[in-house]
């Protein structure tokens, strides 16, 4: 497995993953976001953010797309991470979270945020398993 930097020649490969990973998710037709909505987030992650491929034997298996937070700059935001089904369970999600992390802390992030459906039991999972937490609404109280 190699993770390396995506680059603007890999819109296309990062497409088709994306792809994959919406079908996969099986969203309702609201929550869907066509390539076209979210391109030029995709764009301006890789000239400004954290964009990473995985590739096991040259092909592309997993990505994962991050950004520092402009309004909080100590916290990072994980907004894609998807690893092919195929080479699930073989700790490239971890990795994966692992690179992103680091990249951000290099930019002076020290916290890491992400979303991840409540349906989503394998990605809450591995999630878990790297120390991640849900925030809380009491969380919220607490901090103001």
């Amino acid at each position: 497995m190699t993770i390396r930097d995506a680059s603007a020649n890999d819109l296309d490969l990062l497409r088709r993953l994306r792809d994959e990973f919406q079908r996969e998710l099986d969203k309702p037709p609201f929550f869907d976001e066509p390539w076209e909505t979210v391109a030029d987030d995709v764009e301006d992650t890789i000239a400004n953010g954290v964009a990473l491929i995985v590739e096991d034997d040259g092909d592309a298996v997993g990505y994962a797309l991050a950004n520092v937070v402009p309004q909080t700059p100590i916290r990072g935001h994980l907004y894609d991470l998807y690893v092919h089904a195929d080479v699930r369970g073989r700790g490239v999600g971890r990795e994966l979270i692992a690179t992103v992390a680091e990249r951000l802390k290099a930019r002076d992030a020290t916290h890491l945020s992400l979303d991840v459906a409540v349906t989503n039991d394998s990605a809450r999972r591995l999630y878990e398993r790297v120390g991640m937490r849900v925030f809380t609404e009491e969380d919220l109280e607490k901090a103001k």
